[in-house]
C-alpha cells in the first residue's frame, strides 16, 4: 500500500512537469508564430484557405478583393482563438499543479494568459508589418477565458464525480 502511494505520488509529480512542458511549448508555438513579418502570416493564412478551397493559389496575396481579405482575416482571428484558447486550458492545469483553490487557480490561469497576449501582442510592434492592437489583445482575452471555462468544467465534473463516488462507497 506505501508503494503504491509513493508510485501515485511518483506520477502526480511527472504529470505536473508534462503540463508545465506542454504549456511553455505551447507558449513557444504562439510565438513561433507572431515573430512572423506579415508577409510570411499572409502566406500561412492564404495557404490554409487554398487547402480549404476557399481561393486560388493566385488569390493568396489578393487582399484587395475584400472577400479574400474577409476570409485572411477571419483565419487570423480564428487562430488568435484556437492558440489563447488552448493556453488559457493548458495554464488551468499548470497553476492547479502548484496547489491553489481551484477558483484562485482559474483567475491566475486567465490572467497569466491574458499577459501573455498583451506582451505578444507588444512584441509584434518590432516584426516588419506587424503591429499590436487593442482588438488582438481583447481577442486574446476572451480567448483564454474560454479555454479556462472549458478546463474549469472539465475540473468540477471530476470533482462532482468523484465525489458522489467517495458517497457511494462511503453507504456500501
Amino acid at each position: 500500500d506505501i508503494h503504491m502511494n509513493k508510485k501515485i505520488k511518483i506520477n502526480a509529480e511527472v504529470m505536473k512537469r508534462v503540463i508545465w512542458v506542454l504549456t511553455i511549448l505551447w507558449m513557444g508555438i504562439i510565438f513561433y508564430f507572431s515573430r512572423q513579418p506579415a508577409e510570411l502570416s499572409l502566406d500561412a493564412s492564404g495557404e490554409i484557405l487554398v487547402q480549404m478551397n476557399q481561393i486560388g493559389e493566385d488569390d493568396i496575396h489578393n487582399i484587395s478583393d475584400r472577400r479574400v481579405w474577409n476570409l485572411h482575416y477571419f483565419i487570423r482571428k480564428l487562430a488568435h482563438f484556437v492558440l489563447y484558447c488552448g493556453l488559457g486550458f493548458l495554464m488551468v492545469f499548470s497553476i492547479a499543479s502548484i496547489k491553489y483553490r481551484p477558483y484562485i487557480s482559474y483567475i491566475i490561469a486567465w490572467l497569466a494568459a491574458s499577459l501573455y497576449g498583451i506582451l505578444d501582442e507588444w512584441h509584434q510592434n518590432f516584426i516588419p508589418g506587424r503591429g499590436a492592437t487593442l482588438a488582438d489583445m481583447k481577442l486574446d482575452a476572451v480567448s483564454a477565458l474560454a479555454g479556462v471555462v472549458i478546463a474549469a468544467v472539465i475540473i468540477e465534473l471530476w470533482r462532482l464525480y468523484n465525489y458522489k463516488k467517495e458517497l457511494k462507497h462511503v453507504k456500501e
